[in-house]
């Protein structure tokens, strides 16, 4: 039983992290503007969010970091990704 339970999380670990995958190399592309066609097709995050990513629409990330030297790594990632 517990066995089952690991797998099962570590296939949804795997299903989020193409997820966020997909949703990255969209936001990418929309930034980068060197193509003329988008992968929304790729997930179904990406497609779900759509009409919230392309086009007119505004977007708001909230990213949340601690300025601590532990944990300075992952801020200073999580600030570059919307650079």
């Amino acid at each position: 039983m517990k066995n089952q339970d690991n797998e099962e999380r570590m296939r949804e670990g795997i299903q989020v992290n193409a997820s966020l995958s997909a949703l990255r190399t969209v936001i990418q592309e929309l930034v980068e503007k060197k193509t003329s066609v988008i992968s929304y097709r790729n997930n179904m995050l990406t497609m779900l969010l759509k009409d919230s990513l392309g086009g007119s629409a505004k977007t708001l990330v909230f990213v949340s970091f601690i300025l601590s030297f532990l944990n300075i790594h992952r801020s200073t990632l999580a600030l570059r990704c919307l650079l």
